[in-house]
């Protein structure tokens, strides 16, 4: 489903990915791999987004990976950057969430903000 020409498919292959065999997420490093492809060449925003969000489910080098979306000129990366950033409660996390609180775009600053205010504890288990 990975490599479908379809948004649809593509969008629940990343989903799932993130969400296969919890807790113990067999497979992690390699599905990671192929979720960081997906959020750097996929076509569609969706895809990208929840690949990133699938991403923090199971990779732990996750904050440096996504770092880099902080600036992305799609508003929409850098709300679901925000969102999943809720949802990690350690420094790194903390420091690129205030930096979002500062972004030109309300929604970014409103998760950002909500993800402070929440002390990472916002209902998922990132690695």
């Amino acid at each position: 489903l990975v490599g479908s020409e379809e948004d649809a498919d593509r969008l629940v292959a990343v989903w799932v990915m993130g969400e296969l065999g919890f807790p113990e997420r067999p497979h992690a490093e390699e599905r990671a791999l192929l979720l960081r492809d997906r959020l750097a060449r996929d076509a569609s925003i969706a895809v990208r987004a929840r690949a990133m969000e699938s991403l923090g489910e199971i990779d732990p080098e996750f904050v440096s990976v996504v770092r880099p979306y902080a600036t992305s000129p799609v508003a929409a990366l850098r709300v679901a950057l925000a969102q999943v950033l809720s949802h990690a409660p350690d420094g790194e996390s903390v420091q690129l969430l205030v930096e979002l609180t500062r972004d030109q775009d309300a929604e970014v600053r409103e998760w950002a903000t909500f993800g402070l205010g929440n002390g990472g504890s916002a209902g998922s288990e990132h690695a």
